[in-house]
């Protein structure tokens, strides 16, 4: 009888794992909300829950909009009225961990992408980054000239949460075990 009420236990499990809910599926950032012009005073932008701030410590006037002047982009330049050392950097609102596989970009220069470790240039030109980076609490866009990214596909990271149904079976389970434990110790 042991190795039946092995076999329900793991049935149950299976079943509980099975029924939990899918994380959510990744998101593209498009920037399309994002209206500019040259010189558009800028301090963060929010999309789909991830928020874009311009750093600009020795900025005598940050702004975006006349990085790689392209439509739909979010772009930006390093020195000149946003000072050196401007970047981008790229967080949850809610300040989860979240993961970025793939984004557009554009430079007149280099675009360094780093998260802690993690890091990645982009020498002068575009295209499309493919990335595999997950868990992030942030990530950092960086350029000695100009720069734009565009179409960023990130995903949460959240846990399965078990849907309702889990916990009736999970409860159906255990009281079955319970029955057939009774019932082996009366035999």
């Amino acid at each position: 009888m042991k190795s039946t009420s092995s076999a329900l236990l793991g049935l149950v499990a299976a079943a509980a794992l099975g029924l939990c809910a899918p994380a959510r599926a990744a998101d593209t950032i498009t920037f399309d909300g994002l209206t500019m012009s040259d010189y558009t005073s800028f301090s963060s932008y929010l999309e789909d829950g991830y928020v874009f701030t311009l750093v600009a410590p020795n900025a005598s006037v940050p702004h975006i909009g006349d990085g790689t002047n392209v439509p739909g982009t979010l772009n930006w330049h390093d020195g000149y009225d946003n000072g050196h050392s401007a970047y981008i950097q790229m967080t949850r609102q809610d300040g989860a961990a979240f993961d970025v596989s793939s984004f557009d970009w554009q430079t007149t220069s280099v675009l360094k992408v780093s998260s802690g470790s993690l890091s990645q240039n982009f020498t002068h030109g575009s295209g499309t980054a493919q990335l595999s980076w997950t868990g992030l609490s942030y990530l950092n866009f960086t350029t000695p000239g100009y720069a734009g990214i565009d179409n960023v596909s990130v995903a949460p990271v959240t846990p399965p949460v078990p849907e309702p149904e889990t916990f009736a079976l999970m409860i159906a389970g255990l009281g079955a075990l319970a029955f057939m434990s009774r019932r082996s110790k009366m035999d």
